[in-house]
C-alpha cells in the first residue's frame, strides 16, 4: 500500500479530523512502530506500520455515513447522555462524529460519520459547502432589511457574521418564514445575524447539506447516505468517492 500522511490515516480511521489529528501528533501522543513521532508531515504505510494513539493501536475502520434528523432538545456532541444525538446511533461499533453542529433549540439534518477527512471538508468554510435552513422569525420580516442583512452582514465578538443568502418565503401570523443559506461555521450564526437586525428566531430547521435533502426522514431517525449522495458530497469537496456505502436502509 502507498505511504500516506499520518494525520490523514488517523482522520480516515475516524479518530479525529485531520487538523485535530495533527494536534495529537504535535502533542507526542502518536507513535509509529513504538516510536513517538511529532514531525508533520510524517508518512506511514497502514498495512505494515503499527500506529498507536495514547498507547492504543489504531486500525482502519469501515467507513459509516449516516443522515440523522435531529429533534429539538438534543445536542450534537459525542458524549453519551440523555440529550445527546449519539443515543440514536449507539448501535454502531465505530466512533461516529456529527458533521456540523446544530444547537439544542434547532432541528434538522445532521451527517454522522467516522470519515474524518470528509467531515473536515464539509465543515471548513473554504470548501464552500452550503447548508440551508428554514427559519421562522418574529416580528414579520421585510425584504429591505433582509437584503441588508444578506449583503452587509454584521460584526460580532468573534468576527463578521455573513451568510450566502436570505430569502423571504412567506408571512405567517405575526412572523415570517425565511430560507437562509450559509457556508460559514460560526456558532449559531443564523440566529445571531438575524438578531442583529431585530429578528428573534423562533424555529430553525436545517433542510439541506450540500446536495443532501430528505423531507421524509422523521425526527430522531437515521438512514445511510445513498451511493449517489455520497458521490455528490465527495465531488463537492474534491475527494474520491468510496463505493462501500450501504444502499437505502433506515434504522428500525
Amino acid at each position: 500500500m502507498a505511504r500516506i500522511r499520518l494525520a490523514k490515516f488517523l482522520a480516515d480511521a475516524g479518530l479525529a479530523s485531520r487538523r485535530k489529528a495533527e494536534d495529537l501528533i504535535r502533542q507526542g501522543r502518536v507513535s509509529v512502530n513504538y516510536k513517538v513521532v511529532t514531525e508533520i508531515p510524517t508518512f506511514v504505510d497502514p498495512e505494515k506500520d503499527i500506529i498507536c494513539v495514547d498507547g492504543r493501536r489504531v486500525k482502519p475502520s469501515k467507513k459509516v455515513y449516516l443522515l440523522l434528523n435531529k429533534p429539538k432538545g438534543y445536542v450534537c456532541t459525542t458524549a453519551e447522555g440523555e440529550k445527546s444525538i449519539m443515543k440514536f446511533v449507539r448501535m454502531f461499533a465505530q466512533r461516529l462524529y456529527p458533521v456540523g453542529r446544530l444547537d439544542k433549540d434547532s432541528e434538522g439534518l445532521v451527517i454522522l460519520t467516522n470519515d474524518g477527512e470528509l467531515a473536515y471538508r464539509l465543515t471548513h468554510p473554504r470548501f464552500g459547502v452550503e447548508k440551508e435552513y428554514l427559519v421562522y422569525v418574529k416580528p414579520r420580516a421585510d425584504v429591505a432589511t433582509l437584503k441588508e442583512a444578506e449583503s452587509k452582514g454584521a460584526w460580532s465578538s468573534d468576527g463578521k457574521l455573513r451568510v450566502k443568502s436570505i430569502r423571504l418565503l412567506r408571512h405567517q401570523k405575526d412572523g415570517s418564514w425565511l430560507s437562509v443559506v450559509s457556508v460559514a461555521g460560526k456558532k449559531r450564526i443564523v440566529r445571531r445575524l438575524l438578531a442583529k437586525f431585530g429578528y428573534k428566531t423562533k424555529k430553525l430547521v436545517r433542510v439541506r447539506i450540500g446536495t443532501i435533502m430528505d423531507e421524509t426522514l422523521p425526527p430522531g431517525r437515521w438512514r445511510y447516505l445513498r451511493r449517489g449522495e455520497l458521490r455528490s458530497l465527495f465531488e463537492i469537496v474534491g475527494l474520491k468517492a468510496h463505493n462501500n456505502a450501504p444502499s437505502n436502509r433506515h434504522n428500525p
